[in-house]
């Protein structure tokens, strides 16, 4: 996630830089990096939560600008649009749901189910992973914060998609990497744009810090029921992991 980080931002703003950087460079930059992450982690769960609150708002700023500046901007007419640009009709005297191949409703409405699923599965991976910190806080929290996360997460997704795609004019063709940034641009102006490239960077980060904090905690778990060599339970004076941490760089 670091080299995703470091070549997502990079090809965004220098599309020639990330290639330049010299090889050892760019290692010591991803070394520093994953060190920076792994000693907030070692400090205790309680600074990895204020971390992880502080770049979720540095990620989600944007979007949130962006629905805010777009509203006025949608045309609900572009929400129902298929890739070649048609405008799908639907009325009670038919509903353009025809099938057709081996296995007919693997689309309905021009939705394609596998691949649909696939995206909600990686969107909504990582609520499992709650449970690896749920001996560290109470039960009332515990649910409280997945109850949250859930509903975050969801208008996170759902909101700036319907904004991006009804007051931008891009094509379905064209939400490949980088669209929201594009998006973005056409809505509020370059400044957004840019700042959503950033945002974006900046979840990966987070997503590498919480992976990791939630990993380590797994092992530790692990190695105190006697599963794993009990040196995963090694503990620092922070009372957090040590070994764990360290297998999970």
């Amino acid at each position: 996630l670091p080299v995703l980080f470091l070549q997502y931002v990079l090809n965004q703003f220098y599309p020639h830089l990330y290639e330049d950087i010299n090889g050892l460079l760019r290692y010591g930059i991803l070394v520093a990096i994953t060190l920076l992450l792994t000693f907030v982690n070692y400090r205790g769960l309680e600074i990895v939560g204020k971390v992880l609150i502080l770049l979720l708002v540095i990620s989600m700023a944007p979007f949130f600008l962006m629905v805010v500046i777009g509203i006025p901007q949608v045309n609900t007419e572009r929400w129902l649009q298929t890739p070649n640009g048609e405008v799908m009709t639907f009325n009670d005297d038919q509903l353009d749901l025809s099938q057709a191949g081996w296995f007919p409703w693997a689309t309905i409405a021009g939705i394609q189910f596998r691949p649909f699923l696939n995206n909600l599965y990686w969107c909504y991976n990582g609520f499992d992973q709650g449970a690896h910190y749920s001996s560290s806080v109470t039960k009332e929290n515990y649910k409280r914060g997945m109850g949250g996360a859930l509903l975050l997460v969801c208008s996170s997704y759902l909101v700036p998609v319907l904004i991006a795609t009804g007051a931008s004019d891009l094509t379905q063709s064209q939400w490949t990497a980088g669209a929201f940034a594009t998006a973005g641009t056409q809505i509020g102006g370059r400044w957004l744009g840019n700042w959503i490239v950033v945002g974006a960077g900046t979840s990966l980060m987070a997503l590498f810090f919480g992976e990791m904090s939630a990993d380590s905690m797994q092992l530790l778990g692990m190695a105190e029921l006697g599963q794993i060599p009990k040196v995963f339970a090694t503990k620092s004076r922070h009372n957090t992991p040590t070994v764990s941490n360290v297998r999970c760089l």
